[in-house]
């Protein structure tokens, strides 16, 4: 399946260039269609059964680097307000593994990584994303770097930022590709009727049965009700499943084979239309000049 859409991708920007070429696609169509990668979640490893990636994403002092930090048991990610670059994401891996293909574009002098022994998470690969909704480009321009390679998205709130809704409707412009897993972190300031409103924006959105949990990452030895951290993390394990996670990666490559051919169509439909007419007549005119 990963061939089928090494060679669509080759072949559609191949396509969209010679296109431009002759004056059919202006650079800005073409670069819609040069945008589409082959990359998969497969792309970054060799062993044939890979990890389940899964990435924390959302917006700033949401609690993401926390909720990593408690699935590691330790302080391995830095909260937004203590690293040193606004690239800066941190992976988390079982020591077993490893990442064996990290794509140029990615600054790899700015990713931290850290193993651990946890058999629980062993077939997990659990990444913290910068801040979402960040002024900084260079978090957006991570974050669709970083997106084709991506099984599961888990997109953390809080109770009082659940309406921000920007980034996770930014991301679900590919939602399909993806599994989803939504958080409601620091839940100990959160109330029922908090999360009823969310689950019903999700709906709205299109995701007609989300995953909603609610979290505590605090410090206090006492959780308060309605902390979900374990089905949290019970939901994403059954995930790891080698089953599922070629499931995930069918699904994602189907997706996005159909993308593909649809923009296709839509490039070329434009071949047609009034505003095509006038770069024919060009054509046709150098043409007849030349011979």
């Amino acid at each position: 399946m990963n061939k089928v859409l090494e060679t669509l991708t080759t072949t559609v920007h191949a396509w969209s260039q010679d296109a431009v070429s002759s004056g059919w696609l202006n650079q800005g169509q073409s670069q819609i269609l040069i945008g589409n990668s082959d990359k998969t979640p497969a792309s970054l490893f060799d062993q044939p059964e890979r990890p389940l990636v899964v990435a924390f994403f959302g917006g700033t002092g949401v609690g993401k680097s926390s909720l990593l930090n408690r699935l590691a048991g330790q302080p391995i990610a830095r909260a937004s307000a203590e690293r040193p670059t606004s690239r800066e994401i941190t992976l988390y891996l079982h020591s077993s593994r490893s990442i064996d293909r990290l794509p140029a574009e990615f600054p790899v002098d700015r990713i931290r990584q850290a193993s651990h022994d946890n058999q629980e998470h062993q077939s997990i690969l659990w990444i913290d994303m910068p801040d979402f909704d960040s002024a900084e480009t260079t978090h957006r321009e991570l974050v669709d770097d970083w997106l084709p390679h991506i099984d599961a998205l888990v997109y953390v709130v809080s109770p009082e930022r659940y309406k921000d809704d920007q980034g996770w409707r930014l991301l679900l412009e590919h939602g399909a590709r993806h599994a989803w897993v939504f958080l409601i972190n620091h839940w100990d300031r959160g109330y029922a009727e908090q999360r009823d409103d969310f689950e019903n924006l999700l709906k709205q959105a299109g995701l007609p049965n989300p995953l909603l949990f609610t979290t505590d990452c605090s410090n206090d030895s006492h959780k308060p009700n309605g902390d979900e951290f374990a089905l949290f993390n019970q939901a994403v394990c059954e995930m790891a499943d080698q089953l599922i996670v070629r499931q995930l990666q069918e699904r994602g490559v189907l997706v996005r084979i159909a993308e593909t051919r649809q923009q296709v169509d839509l490039a070329a439909n434009r071949f047609g239309d009034e505003q095509a007419i006038p770069s024919l007549l060009e054509e046709w005119a150098e043409y007849w000049r030349l011979e």
